[in-house]
């Protein structure tokens, strides 16, 4: 059975110094976890995120803590 290729940290996307950051990654830098002090992340990379806030619907209220 073949492996699945590991899944890449914000640390392994090699990006040139000084590579200016698109909106969105810079929204998902905001609200990284875990993130190493000086570690940028890039477009690929995956990254797990705390909102500040969350938009939802009269429906899907009720289910949102799970």
């Amino acid at each position: 059975m073949p492996r699945s290729p590991p899944l890449k940290s914000a640390s392994s996307q090699s990006q040139p110094v000084g590579q200016p950051q698109n909106l969105v990654e810079k929204i998902v830098q905001r609200y990284a976890v875990d993130l190493s002090p000086g570690q940028r992340v890039h477009s690929g990379d995956f990254v797990f995120i705390q909102p500040g806030h969350v938009l939802t619907h009269d429906n899907t209220a009720a289910v949102m803590s799970k």
